[in-house]
Formats: C-alpha cells, sequence, structure tokens
C-alpha cells in the first residue's frame, strides 16, 4: 500500500498496482461504512465505486495507515451525504446483510463478546442459543439502522470500526465532547428502540 513517497510512477502498471494494493486494504472497511450508512446494497455499491474513484482520480499520498483509513473514512461519510441531498436519493431500504449473502453485514455492539461466548461451547455451539444470539444481533442492526444519520455514524465508527472518541472527532472534524454527546444520546435511543421492539431489557445489550 502506497501511504508515503512521490505520487509520480515509473510506468502505468506500477501506478495501478500502487492503487489496487490501497483499494484491496480498504475495501471492506469502506463498503461497511456506506452500508451502514445508506442501508440499502445499491446505494452502497455507488457509494463505495464514488470514493475509489476519487482515491484513483485524487491520488492523495497518505503519510501512514491511519491516515489513509481516516481518509477513506471521510470521504466515505462525506459521499453518503453528498447523495442524500441529491434529488434521485429515494430512502430504499432492505435488511442489513453482507455482500456475499451470508447475513452478517458487520459486527454491532457485543457482537464481540458473543463470538467470543459462543466459541468455548465449540464450532457447533447449543443450537438454541445461537438462535437467540442470532436474533439479538438482528435487533441491534435493525435498531442502529433506524437511528439519525448523525448518531448511526459516530455509533458504527465507534463500535465496529474500534475508533475512539478522539479519532471520531478528528475524522468528522468535531470536538471530542460533542462525540461523546453523540454517543450517549445514540444509546439511549437504541435502547427505546429495542424497548418498542419487545426486547424487555435493552441494557443487557450493553
Amino acid at each position: 500500500m502506497r501511504v508515503t513517497g512521490n505520487r509520480h510512477h515509473k510506468d502505468g502498471t506500477a501506478k495501478a498496482d500502487s492503487a489496487l494494493s490501497v483499494i484491496t486494504a480498504y475495501s471492506d472497511t469502506v463498503y461497511r461504512l456506506a452500508y451502514a450508512m445508506m442501508k440499502n446494497r445499491s446505494d452502497a455499491d455507488d457509494i463505495y465505486q464514488e470514493v475509489f474513484l476519487r482515491y484513483i482520480r485524487r491520488e492523495p499520498v497518505f503519510q501512514s495507515p491511519e491516515h489513509a483509513r481516516a481518509w477513506m473514512l471521510r470521504v466515505t461519510a462525506n459521499c453518503c451525504r453528498n447523495h442524500w441531498k441529491s434529488p434521485w436519493a429515494d430512502g430504499r431500504m432492505e435488511p442489513l446483510e453482507k455482500r456475499d449473502g451470508s447475513g452478517n453485514m458487520y459486527d454491532g455492539p457485543g457482537e464481540r463478546d458473543l463470538r467470543a461466548r459462543g466459541s468455548a461451547d465449540g464450532p457447533e455451539g447449543d443450537p438454541a442459543r445461537l438462535a437467540q444470539e442470532g436474533w439479538r444481533r438482528e435487533q441491534l442492526r435493525a435498531g442502529i439502522g433506524e437511528l439519525p444519520e448523525k448518531y448511526r455514524l459516530v455509533m458504527h465508527l465507534y463500535y465496529y470500526e474500534e475508533m475512539s472518541t478522539e479519532e471520531i472527532a478528528r475524522l468528522l472534524r468535531r470536538r471530542t465532547s460533542t462525540v461523546r454527546t453523540q454517543l450517549v444520546r445514540a444509546r439511549e435511543r437504541l435502547r427505546g428502540i429495542l424497548e418498542k421492539r419487545g426486547f424487555g431489557r435493552a441494557a443487557d445489550f450493553w
């Protein structure tokens, strides 16, 4: 992956290889955020393509992998916002699912803990508990999908991309205190959504 140095290449092949390495490295990161924000595959695909087209056209030089990742996330978020402002944005919706159709788009709050508990029982696991945990994950995904954009964005970056509040603040150019406040409000709204969906103890998700 090209993160430093002269942006001029000796030939077109080297330049293409460099771009491909960056696209490969950040493909999943860009698509996860695009899907989380747009909530349907068609629009997420459009955002994905736009982000990497911008990368190819602008040829930014990154000082580190962290710089590259922050650039990708910022451009993805901006492309999503621009899409919502466009006259053809129609609010299409579909269930959250992975691009390959496996049913797991990305990990949500508490997902890593669920996986750790499940793995302790071996690959087969207890069918009843696996079914319950699968339902729990779907409730989280659906609930987060109902949050307003500003809350959905910080929740995704904090839980799914495992960014600190300070990193999110720099990425979104907001004050750290603003990000922390939005995370608190996002959790509270998510609890309310889950309770309305019939989950008796929303606090169990946290």
